[in-house]
């Protein structure tokens, strides 16, 4: 569970399917899947979910093009959400160089990532 010792934290959730190598073979949770599942974190953790974000198709890495991710961004100083709530850390970047950059510019404008998925 996330510390509750604040107040309510504002999250959007973005939900999305890849294709690609590193999908290649291996079983995901559909979007709706995804959306559930964090639903359910934000539930359990006291988070107020104030938008969702869902890709409508898959896609690859290749060129990649991610309307929703962006209107996520842009809609980001209306919508007041502090965090956004992925289901496991692969929804927003495979490649570790690319994660690394894209956490970077979220910090800059004060987003946070939280995964509802855990690994133990």
């Amino acid at each position: 569970m996330l510390n509750n010792t604040s107040a309510t934290k504002n999250v959007v959730i973005y939900a999305c399917i890849y294709n690609g190598r590193y999908y290649k073979g291996k079983t995901q949770l559909s979007v709706d899947e995804q959306l559930k599942a964090c639903r359910e974190f934000a539930e359990r953790n006291n988070l107020n979910v104030v938008g969702e974000y869902r890709e409508k198709t898959r896609f690859s890495w290749k060129g990649i093009k991610r309307p929703q991710y962006s209107n996520m961004i842009e809609e980001h100083k209306d919508t007041q959400f502090q965090s956004i709530l992925i289901y496991s850390w692969g929804r927003l970047y495979v490649d570790s160089l690319k994660y690394m950059f894209g956490k970077a510019q979220l910090i800059e404008r004060g987003i946070s990532i939280l995964q509802a998925r855990v690994k133990i």
